[in-house]
């Protein structure tokens, strides 16, 4: 005859036929798959770039509202030989003269005294080889006369020509000066925005070149300018 079960025994057997069932439960689903599974995922679509708001360019620090940036200005070019300016023009021509001239008279003046030097220096050799001859002590002391007159020369005339160059730097800058404000009209004239040296392009268009057109206004601007 059994016995009735106690409230242990009823527990245990109760919590083995749950156990029993998860058990059968998660068999099939494995059973079942008798190879895996490979996940798939689905493709998100990918958020599209919104467009950013134009934002309009500021000015530069000092540039005005009306001021055009410099990428937008067109490049127009001119050429100018400023040698011809200087040697061709009608104040260089006669500047050029002007100091042929003076140099000339101070190479002649300064030839003159050296000429005037070698005769004296001839004139004591002589002298100190005459019969009766120099005495040694008057021959050093007009010697060293002639040499003490000839470094005072060569003083002089470096003074004199430092002097002319100066007076040349300030003629040729009066006619820079004239030149440049002719350049400038011819630049506005023709609304160049550069103007190159001669001497630093190799070659340029003919109709690039505005010398012709300055030296004319320099000419009638500054005819002559005196050293």
């Amino acid at each position: 005859m059994s016995q009735p079960s106690t409230p242990i025994r009823r527990f245990t057997r109760t919590a083995a036929v749950a156990a029993a069932l998860c058990a059968m439960a998660a068999v099939p689903a494995f059973s079942q798959q008798t190879q895996p599974q490979v996940p798939t995922f689905q493709t998100q679509p990918q958020p599209q770039p919104q467009p950013q708001p134009q934002v309009p360019a500021q000015p530069t620090q000092g540039q005005g509202a009306g001021t055009i940036a410099p990428q937008q200005i067109p490049v127009v070019i001119g050429v100018l030989d400023t040698s011809a300016i200087l040697n061709t023009s009608k104040a260089g021509k006669l500047l050029n003269t002007q100091w042929t001239a003076a140099l000339k008279a101070l190479n002649d003046d300064m030839a003159k005294k050296e000429d005037g030097l070698r005769t004296q220096a001839q004139q004591l050799e002589a002298a100190r080889s005459g019969n009766p001859p120099m005495a040694p002590a008057d021959y050093v002391a007009k010697r060293k006369q002639l040499e003490q007159l000839d470094v005072q020369y060569q003083k002089d005339y470096g003074a004199k020509k430092q002097a002319l160059d100066a007076r040349l730097d300030k003629a040729r800058e009066t006619i820079a000066i004239t030149a440049r404000k002719a350049m400038q009209e011819v630049s506005e004239a023709r609304h160049l925005t550069i103007v190159l040296d001669r001497v630093a392009v190799p070659y340029s268009p003919q109709p690039w070149n505005i010398t012709d057109e300055v030296l004319a206004r320099l000419n009638k601007a500054l005819p002559s300018v005196k050293l």
